[in-house]
């Protein structure tokens, strides 16, 4: 469910920020992620940089208004955003399932209807007890409404 979840990528952008080090210094080595193919690089270096900062928002795949399964096509040509993503295809476990969903949108949009719906079962926390978040890596400004920790 996690690598069909993950699929959720195929719309949207990130920020600099939250993987320049896998161009500039991943795991400290000043170097690139080796796991990065190096055209992706490049091109990413052209809008983020060392202090990861950047001149625009990058798309997590190919088609970041398009809900299908391009991101999984991504991940399959080591052009994966996130570390996380790209750990789906380099994982010896995952990396089956990357290219099942990569060869067939027709089995991501029945796997994804599946997980979400499994994931939907466990609660959704409404009013004061959750929030929608303007930024995935953080509260909102009002803390009122910010979930307890657990």
């Amino acid at each position: 469910d996690l690598v069909v979840l993950s699929g959720a990528h195929t719309i949207g952008f990130s920020s600099c920020n939250e993987f320049a080090f896998r161009l500039y210094n991943f795991s400290g080595t000043v170097k690139v992620d080796p796991n990065m193919n190096p055209a992706f690089v490049q091109q990413l270096q052209s809008k983020c940089f060392p202090d990861g900062s950047g001149t625009q928002p990058i798309p997590f795949d190919t088609t970041p208004f398009v809900f299908d399964n391009a991101y999984y096509k991504c991940l399959q040509n080591s052009s994966g955003l996130l570390l996380t993503d790209s750990e789906l295809f380099t994982n010896d476990i995952t990396r089956e399932i990357v290219n099942s969903l990569a060869a067939s949108q027709e089995l991501f949009f029945q796997s994804f209807v599946s997980s979400i719906q499994k994931l939907s079962s466990i609660g959704v926390k409404t009013g004061t007890q959750g929030e929608i978040r303007a930024d995935c890596t953080k509260f909102n400004a009002d803390t009122t409404s910010a979930p307890a920790p657990m």
